[in-house]
């Protein structure tokens, strides 16, 4: 978990430098990298949004390392840095899934009863809220902007509910389609569904999304939840949130995602509780 964070944060640092480096930004742009297209910052994935995910997923990995004491002061320092990129995106998807992250630790920090833990946590929290409230958070305001131009929800969801309409429009006016689907080798409707569950009824119908769910559990079936809380189910929650927007059956990143997400699921209970004992 500690390398899929630092290599999404070392690879961030690769994109930042290849915009001020002309030589280097050839080199990188074979990644994918198009942040002069996007004019949205997105890593070497090319795509902000697919970045998003792996920046979110990052910050619940170091959450989940510093609360049971696998790291420490690096936790703040990897942390703060994928805040601060994570934010350069002006994804909106990640400033409410950051917020989700932001309150998961917080109800650990008060779980442990640390003074000094919660107060550095008030303290960062106050200090950026004077920051926003005074404007100087450029990126913030952006996202928040986007926000509160949505007048209604196809904007809201920068047009993907028209297509999720679209979609489920088609697929149930066709009793084929909805069953078995049009195929792995069928084309988009104009656009891509940037909705993976959409996604998958579209090209395996009802019948091969349940048997897909089926193959999904059988990589994971050995999974076995020691303890219930909010952290071991946040990174799968997250992922499954987020994939509502993406369009992920040919993703390369899909399974690296929900790895990740039952690795945590699945951890000893006494990695969780080296925390709240201490």
């Amino acid at each position: 978990m500690l390398f899929f964070a630092v290599g999404i944060l070392v690879s961030s640092l690769f994109a930042l430098a290849a915009d001020n480096l002309p030589l280097f930004h050839s080199f990188v742009k074979i990644t994918g990298y198009n942040s002069e297209i996007t004019n949205r910052f997105s890593g070497l994935n090319g795509d902000p949004n697919y970045y998003t995910v792996n920046v979110i997923l990052s910050l619940v990995c170091l959450v989940f390392l510093y609360s049971t004491k696998k790291i420490k002061w690096l936790f703040w320092v990897l942390f703060g840095s994928l805040s601060v990129i994570g934010m350069s995106t002006y994804s909106k998807s990640f400033l409410l899934m950051y917020s989700v992250v932001v309150v998961v630790f917080l109800i650990l920090l008060c779980k442990s009863k640390n003074k000094i833990r919660i107060l550095l946590f008030i303290a960062v929290f106050i200090i950026s809220w004077i920051s926003f409230s005074k404007g100087n958070l450029t990126d913030i305001n952006i996202i928040i902007g986007r926000l509160d131009s949505s007048t209604n929800a196809a904007t809201l969801t920068t047009g993907r509910s028209d297509l999720w309409k679209k979609y489920t429009d088609y697929i149930f006016s066709n009793l084929d389609v909805l069953l078995v689907g049009r195929g792995i080798g069928a084309t988009y409707l104009s656009k891509g569904v940037h909705n993976w569950y959409i996604e998958m009824i579209y090209y395996f119908g009802v019948i091969g999304t349940v048997v897909y769910f089926f193959t999904l559990g059988a990589c994971f079936k050995n999974t076995k939840i020691k303890e219930h809380n909010i952290l071991c189910y946040s990174g799968f929650v997250i992922v499954l949130l987020m994939y509502f927007f993406l369009q992920m059956v040919f993703s390369n990143e899909l399974p690296f995602h929900l790895l990740l997400a039952f690795f945590i699921l699945s951890l000893p209970q006494s990695l969780r509780k080296e925390y709240m004992a201490g």
